[in-house]
């Protein structure tokens, strides 16, 4: 991306006129965010830039392969709704509404299916256009309470209570965390400078409010396991596996099994999710082809009784 190389350049400037790398990359943190920064700095002081940047492309790798993993597996869900929600509009709106003008011709009293699908296509088809103005007001509605800090932290609450994907976002959020906190405690960043980053990398409001207490906590004293495990929101597994690490000093081990094993659940999780969801959909779209074509054949069946 141009905004790539530009700033690229510009730190190589920077670094030819003898400010270290650290230094250069805190110029645009859209580019270079402070993970970045602080890894390269504790690379330069301990002379051991060279693994830091590999530890810091291993990262890089691993959380965008984990970001690829979680859009290919919802967008398929998603662009099937849209595609069959809308077939469906279409057709209740603009094609039913011929086929029982039809229907209301044959003379006869129609059959309770046929009466709802009259009913439900005859709204469409008159008040599409109230139904398409409140989706967006709503959506307006939704994007101004979003911005706020209160509406953004009760959303964000929201996601991990969602069936079936609820689950799916703590764990993908837990393992970021882990393996976060494992690479820079690994290339040398302290304790609370970690907590502090990994906190402003999440985008999740309710894990940032109750990380920023569990640093609150760690620098009067605390240890990492008890503050998490006071939060209450990451799986009980996370401030276990910390607890043997501060007790084994072999901390950041710990987190990294913990990231490798929320991974391989998140993943797995993934594809038992994709095996339900493509039937599942392909099932609710067949029931409800299903009760138009039999809402609109039962009263030709009836008028061909009628007539035989």
């Amino acid at each position: 991306p141009p905004a790539l190389g530009k700033s690229l350049a510009r730190v190589r400037e920077d670094v030819l006129q003898g400010i270290s790398l650290s230094q250069a990359l805190q110029g645009d943190a859209k580019i270079f965010p402070e993970i970045y920064v602080n890894m390269v700095q504790v690379g330069e002081a301990s002379g051991t830039l060279d693994k830091v940047l590999h530890q810091l492309a291993e990262f890089l790798e691993d959380q965008a392969r984990l970001g690829a993993r979680l859009k290919a597996a919802l967008s398929y869900p998603i662009l099937m709704l849209l595609v069959g929600g809308g077939v469906l509009t279409f057709l209740m709106a603009f094609v039913v509404p011929k086929v029982t003008r039809m229907l209301e011709d044959l003379d006869q009293a129609l059959p309770l299916p046929t009466l709802w699908l009259m009913g439900f296509s005859s709204f469409l088809s008159h008040y599409w256009w109230l139904l398409v103005i409140s989706v967006l007001i709503g959506l307006w509605l939704a994007r101004r309470q979003l911005k706020t800090e209160k509406g953004r932290l009760w959303f964000d609450r929201q996601k991990f209570s969602l069936p079936l994907f609820g689950p799916l976002l703590l764990q993908s959020a837990t393992a970021r965390f882990a393996r976060t906190m494992a690479t820079l405690l690994r290339s040398g960043v302290p304790l609370l400078t970690s907590l502090e980053i990994v906190t402003g990398l999440l985008n999740n409001r309710l894990l940032k409010k109750l990380l920023t207490d569990v640093g609150r906590a760690v620098r009067e004293g605390a240890g990492l396991a008890g503050p998490l495990r006071k939060a209450n929101i990451f799986p009980s597994m996370l401030p276990q596996m910390i607890a043997v690490g501060e007790k084994s000093g072999d901390l950041e081990e710990m987190l990294l099994k913990v990231a490798e094993n929320y991974e391989y659940q998140v993943e797995t999780r993934l594809n038992g999710l994709m095996s339900l969801l493509e039937p599942l959909m392909i099932l609710v779209m067949g029931v409800v082809v299903g009760f138009i074509v039999l809402a609109i054949l039962l009263p030709i069946f009836q008028a061909s009784q009628g007539m035989g």
